[in-house]
């Protein structure tokens, strides 16, 4: 259930409230809803949108889920490759993108592993070397420091 002056939506594509059971985009409004990302406006516009039915201003959060019919919102995952690792949100994406960045990497991918190590999960990646990758006997080393200063 939403906080006080918080509301929580599970909508279709058209905007519309799902009906329980049935799964959409899990989208939130209320006065602790931002105005927009800053210097963004093209994800602010894909992100923010005035709901057809009240005209309130909500907040698509990326995450897929239904009603239930004791009135709580069962979260069944999220639509792009976020992940919430000690309390930070994470795009599998960047870091992908960061190691593709280095000049070794040929491919890489990314996973988030629901195991945990000492209880917290943790990201694996998984890449391909390119030719002056192979030939590096420091390869590692240098991707995992590249990436290091790539990433916040």
């Amino acid at each position: 259930t939403a906080l006080p002056n918080q509301s929580m939506w599970v909508l279709n594509e058209k905007l519309e409230p799902c009906g329980f059971g049935v799964t959409g985009d899990i989208y939130i409004g209320g006065v602790g809803v931002a105005r927009e990302y800053w210097r963004d406006r093209q994800t602010t516009a894909g992100s923010f949108v005035l709901l057809p039915t009240t005209g309130e201003r909500v907040y698509r959060t990326g995450d897929r889920g239904r009603w239930h019919r004791s009135g709580y919102i069962e979260f069944l995952g999220r639509e792009d490759q976020q992940v919430k690792l000690q309390g930070f949100r994470v795009e599998l994406g960047d870091v992908e993108f960061a190691l593709k960045s280095s000049e070794l990497v040929a491919e890489a991918c990314v996973v988030c592993r629901d195991e945990t190590r000492n209880g917290t999960p943790y990201l694996e990646a998984y890449f391909t070397l390119t030719e002056a990758g192979k030939a590096s006997v420091q390869a590692e080393q240098r991707i995992r420091e590249q990436v290091t200063a790539a990433l916040p």
